[in-house]
């Protein structure tokens, strides 16, 4: 097993609905949505968010984030999309989210300690027009019903792929 959430992640090591993926990036939906379609668009590479921004998959990452923002916006409508980061410290400086390790130990997905480390992810989170910002951190709910999250996952997923066809016709 991998010492990284978001490494075990990208390698496909860990239940997740997957809505895009590349050979440099995959985003997924969140197990714990802040909001219905909250998605973690996330590097394969460990990097983190300096050496993220010096490598060629800094460019990759944000035409995922545009290609999924957009899938968002065509599957589930929302007002508006919130992007943000968590910029971890360097590695090994602070062990985030014991909370996520406890929850994904929990439900079986984790069965040793594991650190996000560093890795750099993004959010993107749908928001309604009720004027608040999203939360990140602390994390939204548990997803009470995985099979909901894996129906929501298919819509986006059928968005961003029609996105991706889009763009090889232009």
């Amino acid at each position: 097993m991998r010492e990284c959430l978001y490494c075990e992640s990208a390698a496909g090591d860990l239940p997740q609905a997957v809505v895009y993926q590349d050979a440099d990036v995959i985003a997924f939906l969140d197990w714990r949505q802040s909001a219905l379609g909250h998605v973690l668009v996330v590097p394969r590479q460990h990097l983190s968010a300096e050496e993220l921004c010096s490598s060629d998959v800094g460019p990759a990452l944000l035409r995922a984030v545009a290609r999924v923002a957009r899938g968002l916006r065509r599957s589930i409508s929302p007002d508006g999309l919130q992007m943000g980061a968590i910029i971890y410290p360097a590695a090994g400086l602070w062990q985030g989210s014991g909370v996520a390790r406890a929850d994904l130990q929990r439900k079986g997905a984790v069965t040793e300690e594991t650190a996000e480390d560093g890795h750099f992810h993004l959010h993107l989170v749908p928001r309604r027009s009720r004027g608040e910002v999203a939360r990140i951190w602390p994390f939204g709910d548990d997803v009470e019903n995985p099979r909901h999250l894996a129906e929501v996952a298919a819509r986006v997923r059928e968005a961003v792929n029609a996105e991706v066809r889009a763009e090889r016709v232009v």
